[in-house]
């Protein structure tokens, strides 16, 4: 079963959240893809890594 495509106005919302988490962490596009390269997540990286997850299956979705 195919999901409805993302509102627009959602896909904004989901482009600026994802900009605001990779700001806090300190990170580029790549998300957390080169700090798992080099060790593991921990704490509250993991919810963030899972929250960035989820806005780019969403956002793979709206294309």
């Amino acid at each position: 079963m195919r999901m409805t495509k993302t509102d627009p106005t959602r896909a904004v919302a989901l482009r600026e959240r994802r900009a605001l988490i990779l700001q806090y962490w300190g990170l580029d596009d790549r998300g957390f893809a080169p700090v798992m390269e080099l060790r593991e997540l921990q704490g509250d990286e993991w919810q963030a890594e899972a929250e960035l997850d989820a806005i780019d299956f969403e956002l793979d979705d709206a294309r």
